[in-house]
């Protein structure tokens, strides 16, 4: 198969996660419930596989080196990239239902998204915007830390 054609149709997923704790070369730390659950059922890495980590302070490459049966172990291998390197992406969205708001933020942040700006158009099936409501309904599904990390801007 042409490389080309080969890359299009099967590359790499890009695979980032939100790490809570402060991260630095070789640190060996466990990932919590709902990572290791995203990283083992979800993703289907297997140990030695590789993907990304990050929060404020930048993004590192990370590998498997364990996998009980909830439980994730991994280790840090090098830092991708600065804090000071974000490319600072921003996205408007259209209130939707609740469960799909959680998907959303969880998808959009995973890609880098760093900011979230609700808006109400013309097609949008929401109309009415409690902006308290809608507030607590992103903190129920953002991370406190995430929110106080900065990757959050709650316009008004």
């Amino acid at each position: 198969i042409n490389k080309d054609i080969n890359n299009f149709f099967f590359m790499d997923t890009k695979i980032r996660l939100y790490f809570y704790d402060k991260i630095k070369s070789d640190l060996v730390a466990q990932l919590n419930k709902e990572q290791s659950h995203y990283i083992k059922n979800v993703m289907r890495l297997k140990v030695g596989d590789s993907f990304l980590i990050f929060n404020t302070h930048g993004e590192w490459k990370v590998v498997i080196k364990n996998s009980e049966s909830k439980k994730v172990f991994i280790k840090v291998l090098e830092k991708c990239r600065n804090e000071g390197v974000s490319k600072n992406f921003w996205l408007a969205f259209s209130p939707i239902r609740q469960n799909l708001l959680n998907f959303m933020i969880q998808k959009t942040t995973e890609i880098g998204v760093e900011n979230f700006v609700p808006i109400i158009s013309e097609r949008s099936i929401v109309k009415k915007l409690n902006t308290k409501k809608t507030f607590r309904k992103l903190t129920k599904y953002l991370s406190l830390e995430l929110l106080n990390s900065g990757l959050f801007t709650n316009q008004k």
